[in-house]
C-alpha cells in the first residue's frame, strides 16, 4: 500500500519525519484489517537558498596611477549557486563618463553556500576624475532548484581620487 505524502520544509536545518497509524486499514479486496508498522526518515539538511553579495574594495587612488581593486564575491546562502558570469563591470568617474579598466578575469565555476571567490582589476583614475563609482553585475544557478541568483550592486559613496601626487 502506498499513502502519498508531501513534505515542505518551512527552514533551513535538519528535517526527519516520522509517521505512526494508529487504526488499522481494510484490505479493499479481503475486507479484513491490515496493521501499518511505524516508518521513519533519515534525517536530511535543508538549505537556505543560495544568495550572492559583492564587495568592491579599493586602495587610496591618485590620479594618473595605476590601483587595483578587488571585487568580491560571496553565497551568504545555503544551497550552491553554478554558472557564475560576471554581466558587468563598469567604472565611471564624477561627471559620469566612463573610465577604461583593466581585464579582469572571473573565476569560472561554482560558488558552494557560505563560500567566497574574489578578481581584481587594474584602473588608472584620470586627471580631474574626482571619484570613480564602481558598478557590478554577477549572476548564477542555484544548483537544487535551478533559479537564477544575481547580485548587483554600485560602490556607495564613491570612492575619492587624490590629486596627481608631484
Amino acid at each position: 500500500m502506498d499513502v502519498p505524502v508531501l513534505i515542505a520544509a518551512g527552514s533551513a536545518g535538519a528535517l526527519q519525519v516520522s509517521a505512526s497509524f494508529p487504526q488499522a486499514f481494510v484490505d479493499a479486496d479481503q475486507g479484513a484489517p491490515v496493521s501499518v508498522a511505524p516508518a521513519s526518515t533519515t534525517a536530511v539538511q535543508v538549505q537556505s537558498p543560495g544568495a550572492l553579495d559583492i564587495q568592491v574594495r579599493a586602495p587610496q587612488l591618485v590620479e594618473g596611477f595605476n590601483a587595483t581593486l578587488t571585487v568580491e564575491v560571496s553565497n551568504t546562502g545555503g544551497a550552491e549557486v553554478s554558472g557564475l558570469t560576471l554581466g558587468a563591470l563598469d567604472v565611471i568617474n564624477a561627471a559620469g563618463a566612463a573610465v577604461s579598466h583593466g581585464p579582469a578575469t572571473f573565476p569560472a565555476g561554482s560558488l558552494a553556500g557560505g563560500a567566497r571567490t574574489s578578481f581584481t582589476f587594474d584602473v588608472v583614475p584620470p586627471p580631474g576624475a574626482g571619484t570613480l563609482t564602481v558598478h557590478v553585475h554577477v549572476s548564477g544557478t542555484e544548483t537544487n532548484t535551478s533559479a537564477q541568483r544575481i547580485a548587483d550592486v554600485t560602490s556607495a559613496p564613491p570612492f575619492p581620487s587624490c590629486g596627481r601626487a608631484t
